[in-house]
């Protein structure tokens, strides 16, 4: 039985916006009133970002504060110099702000509490440093949105093979806006 979940930026943002982007095992979790969630202090400072860039219907940063304010199950955990330290033994994960994340749930895990982690990171999960992790990816369509858009391309020279690459484009974007 876990303990407390440690949420990453997506999780809560995509939970928060009621993103279909959210796996069905971290919308469970999210949706349960007897989860306990742990925010670190780092995926709340990144999700205040996300909200002001505007890439979130969520539509500013007080409605995203007063969301996790009111609910009672998010504990926010601060970025501490012992969580500080134990990034140094989350190497494996690159990035610095999923390495803070990740230190924050060897953090709680060293203070004897069963955790897992929220995350879409592939880095994270990759990095078997957390011993639970639940995707929050939903899975992957077969193609990518690239894939896509190189199919039409591919299409619209079946269709005229004398269009250069720019007149394709040209194309694709008149026949796709």
């Amino acid at each position: 039985m876990i303990d407390k979940h440690v949420v990453d930026t997506h999780a809560l943002v995509w939970s928060l916006a009621g993103d279909k982007r959210l796996g069905a095992k971290a919308k469970a979790v999210m949706n349960d009133p007897m989860s306990k969630m742990v925010l670190p202090v780092i995926a709340l400072a990144e999700a205040i970002d996300i909200v002001r860039k505007g890439r979130t219907k969520i539509p500013d940063v007080p409605t995203l504060l007063s969301d996790i304010f009111a609910d009672t199950r998010f504990e926010i955990e601060p970025l501490t110099v012992d969580i500080l330290l134990d990034s140094e033994n989350a190497l494996a994960v690159p990035e610095m702000h999923d390495r803070l994340i990740t230190a924050t749930a060897l953090s709680l895990e060293k203070q004897g509490f069963k955790v897992a982690v929220l995350t879409k990171d592939p880095d994270i999960t990759a990095s078997n440093l957390v011993r639970n992790c639940l995707k929050t990816l939903k899975a992957k369509r077969n193609r990518t949105r690239m894939t896509r858009i190189w199919q039409v391309f591919a299409d619209i020279y079946l269709i005229d093979p004398s269009l250069s690459v720019k007149s394709a484009s040209s194309a694709f974007y008149f026949t796709h806006t």
